[in-house]
């Protein structure tokens, strides 16, 4: 889960509420109050605390915001002696491998990890 961070959303990174329905515009509202963050969510001017939690109150949780997703990047390969190799760019086109998964197709946090050499390293 990517927690939503005031200043990349200021930035200009995308925003999307819990429910995953993209928030846009997002805008710092000098008031002098705690819940000054506004932005558009479905056509609609609605407001969160800097927190990126809704003004509208705890029970609408889908309403939260938090950073969307970031794409994963390279290839992840499993061979049948259960060797994995991960390339981090173009596909390696690996004869043996039984299985591979393409990373820009997943989410950074989807939870694939692949381990190599002794190490683990999370892939996304």
């Amino acid at each position: 889960m990517n927690e939503f961070n005031l200043k990349k959303a200021l930035a200009g990174e995308k925003v999307v509420a819990n429910n995953g329905d993209e928030v846009t515009q997002l805008t710092l509202m000098d008031v002098g109050g705690i819940d000054n963050l506004v932005g558009v969510y479905k056509g609609q001017v609605l407001r969160w605390y800097t927190s990126g939690v809704s003004v509208i109150g705890c029970g609408h949780v889908d309403l939260h915001l938090k950073m969307a997703p970031t794409m994963g990047e390279g290839f992840l390969y499993v061979f049948e002696d259960g060797s994995t190799n991960f390339t981090g760019g173009k596909s390696k086109g690996f004869e043996n491998h039984i299985m591979s998964f393409d990373l820009s197709k997943y989410p950074i946090g989807f939870g694939l990890s692949y381990t190599d050499k002794g190490s683990q390293e999370d892939c996304l």
